[in-house]
């Protein structure tokens, strides 16, 4: 069950078919639907960050500037929350199971074989993005960019017929090198690479976004944007991003530029990609808040437009250029 925008997207309804589960949307404010969710996200909160540096709590502002103290960057904080997982939450007693989720899971996979994932294109292909596109003459063009297999399309529009139909294909968000078509009359899912793999492979739609809009910044109104352009701006996002994160960046700024480093970095480490480093002991912070009789209620995170923050972004690391 839920009622996220994220949860109503053309992408997961597609996905859910594939996998036949159902989707129920829940009725706004009633979070007690969704306890279950909720008691995890607090027992993490409290068994994993309540005694590290920048920690928000009901009375934080009244102690310490929590965003001045903040001490781990994003891949320590899904580190030490993958850890914790791994190590702690799934091998501890579980009070309504009456034993330890690992063991839970031992037993009904025995009952149940699950059947793994046969590699990591099967996962782009059940839960990547979809979007719709025709074939052109020569290729498929989607976010700028265009992805062609001669041999592939060809013979798929010999068989199908015609350029008008709409195609039904899926990405990977956090990797632009590749898309999937879906063949609708074989079932099969075709891989059609992008052309230009140096703008592509590794670059999320987040920061794909980001180099267009710096490349469209250093060109005349309305003037194409290159190849070459966009590896400039790629070069020049990857290193103001660098430099940003030094000591003497504001806030706003390594947040910024932790948000283009991070974008498509998955939160389980998979092969081939960096992972966090090895988490130590630490010390809990040296202030802390003395017992409150009753704690207010945490505000909600702002919502963050990421249009608006990309403007921005790009704005601010144009500037420092010139």
């Amino acid at each position: 069950m839920c009622y996220g925008k994220e949860f109503r997207s053309q992408s997961l309804q597609t996905a859910a078919r594939m996998l036949d589960i159902g989707i129920v949307n829940l009725p706004v404010k009633m979070p007690w639907l969704k306890g279950a969710v909720e008691r995890v996200f607090q027992t993490i909160g409290v068994q994993v960050f309540s005694h590290e540096e920048g920690t928000t709590l009901s009375r934080t502002m009244d102690l310490y500037d929590p965003v001045a103290r903040a001490r781990l960057s994003l891949e320590e904080v899904r580190g030490r929350i993958l850890k914790w997982i791994v190590d702690d939450y799934h091998h501890s007693v579980h009070d309504t199971l009456k034993c330890t989720p690992y063991e839970r899971w031992r037993e009904l996979s025995a009952l149940y074989p699950v059947r793994p994932v046969p590699d990591f294109d099967h996962i782009v292909r059940l839960t990547g993005e979809t979007f719709f596109r025709r074939i052109s003459n020569i290729g498929i063009q989607y976010e700028g960019l265009l992805y062609a297999d001669r041999e592939k399309l060809e013979a798929l529009l010999a068989r199908r017929g015609g350029l008008e139909k709409d195609w039904e294909l899926r990405y990977d968000p956090y990797d632009l090198g590749e898309v999937w078509l879906l063949d609708d009359e074989c079932g099969e899912w075709l891989m059609i690479p992008c052309v230009d793999q140096s703008i592509s492979r590794g670059v999320s739609k987040y920061q794909h976004k980001i180099h267009r809009s710096i490349a469209k910044r250093s060109l005349p109104k309305n003037a194409p944007v290159t190849v070459a352009d966009l590896e400039a701006a790629r070069g020049l996002a990857e290193q103001t991003a660098v430099e940003l994160q030094s000591e003497a960046s504001k806030v706003r700024s390594k947040t910024r530029a932790a948000r283009y480093e991070t974008d498509g970095r998955y939160f389980t480490p998979i092969e081939g990609q960096k992972r966090p480093p090895e988490i130590g002991t630490q010390a809990p912070a040296v202030e802390t808040a003395p017992r409150a009789a009753k704690q207010a209620p945490v505000p909600s995170p702002p919502v963050i437009d990421l249009d608006a923050d990309i403007e921005a972004l790009v704005a601010q690391w144009s500037d420092l250029r010139r």
